[in-house]
């Protein structure tokens, strides 16, 4: 059945609710805009407040490294369930981490619908393929091209629809309609994300649309 005929009901992300959802959505908006940074740049872009003193700002963005950067603060969670990952000492957003933030701030989804440039998130997508073990790609999204069943193929693919925005609002989609389906987002894995996600009934038909001419 089309993701469009869901049942509307809630669309709760974990992260973004309770006494730590402003840190982890800044968290998320930090990386989007930098698309990678160390701790200390996190926390002060979190602190960057126009109308304070330096010294105040100072202050306030060594509170807010404690409490992102401390075992168990802010990025560990978000690390731990999927939304971030550190990399020589930066860190950067996920897949599950810009599907999670474009939910929740519809605004980055305009921008990625205007952008004429290749996305990042669609890059990320990916990276996720090499999540997925090769027994889970079965025949790639359900599409009749004629591509053996290599990363590298699979990988061509999407350079093909990484270039085409509109992959992501359709990704959004889908993902709030697992979520009305009663999928938890904080605690799916990404792989496992993708693999639904492609094999959606949308994602199928806007994917042998994107591809025909290959």
């Amino acid at each position: 059945m089309s993701r469009k005929k869901a049942k509307q009901s809630n669309t709760r992300i974990g992260i973004f609710t309770g006494k730590s959802a402003l840190h982890n959505l800044g968290i998320l908006k930090t990386l989007y805009k930098l698309k990678a940074a160390t701790a200390w740049q996190i926390a002060k872009n979190l602190s960057n407040t126009p109308e304070m003193s330096k010294e105040a700002l100072d202050y306030r963005a060594r509170h807010l490294y404690s409490i992102i950067q401390r075992k168990e603060g802010r990025l560990a969670d978000l690390e731990n369930k999927g939304y971030i990952k550190q990399q020589e000492g930066l860190w950067e957003p996920t897949l599950k981490g810009s599907i999670a933030l474009g939910i929740k701030n519809p605004e980055i989804l305009e921008r990625e619908l205007q952008t004429e440039t290749k996305s990042y998130v669609f890059n990320q997508y990916k990276e996720s393929f090499n999540t997925i073990p090769d027994k889970q790609i079965k025949k790639p999204f359900g599409i009749s091209i004629n591509l053996s069943e290599t990363r590298r193929d699979l990988n061509k693919l999407m350079d093909q629809i990484s270039n085409n925005p509109a992959v992501f609002k359709i990704t959004l989609n889908e993902t709030e309609a697992m979520l009305r389906d009663g999928i938890d987002l904080d605690q799916i894995k990404e792989g496992t994300l993708v693999t639904l996600l492609l094999n959606s009934s949308d994602f199928k038909k806007a994917l042998k649309d994107l591809t025909k001419n290959l």
